[in-house]
């Protein structure tokens, strides 16, 4: 897409009202910017605005009025990405693990999709994501980052 369109798209986004629906949005576009765009979109953050992510304790739940559970694990992926890995690397690591492990659950293929996301992270996002990938089976389990996971009546919870 040209800057032109880029950037039409991200005043839009400003303006949507609804901080859950302004990070969908965010995120459709951060998934179609090219790498110069993306990495505009990384310097800026969070925008000096407010933003609901998905709740990241129930992303294979079905939740209705959400959007899916494949979509709402991709953007939870991509919200690392684009917040670049600027947290406490401790609360990405844990949030790497719940997405993980949601995508299990709702029957993706995590080392695809965090494959998939660091293609579109800077180098620093890229060695993280594909660090959580490389770490053996037992230290990217639930338990090892204090989670557990019980069913509900709209799916598998991790908490």
């Amino acid at each position: 897409m040209n800057q032109d369109m880029f950037e039409d798209q991200l005043r839009k986004i400003f303006e949507e009202a609804d901080p859950k629906e302004a990070f969908y949005k965010l995120y459709d576009l951060y998934v179609s910017a090219d790498g110069e765009q993306r990495e505009d979109i990384r310097k800026q953050w969070p925008f000096n605005r407010r933003w609901k992510l998905p709740d990241q304790t129930q992303l294979a739940c079905v939740a209705s009025g959400e959007r899916s559970c494949e979509e709402r694990i991709r953007a939870s992926l991509a919200y690392d990405s684009i917040e670049n890995f600027q947290e406490d690397w401790r609360e990405n690591l844990t949030s790497m693990c719940r997405i993980y492990h949601s995508a299990i659950l709702a029957g993706m293929d995590p080392d695809g999709l965090f494959r998939e996301i660091a293609a579109l992270s800077s180098a620093r996002g890229a060695s993280m994501i594909i660090g959580f990938l490389e770490r053996n089976e037992k230290d990217r389990s639930l338990e090892a980052h204090g989670y557990i996971e019980f069913p509900s009546p709209e799916g598998v919870r991790i908490r």
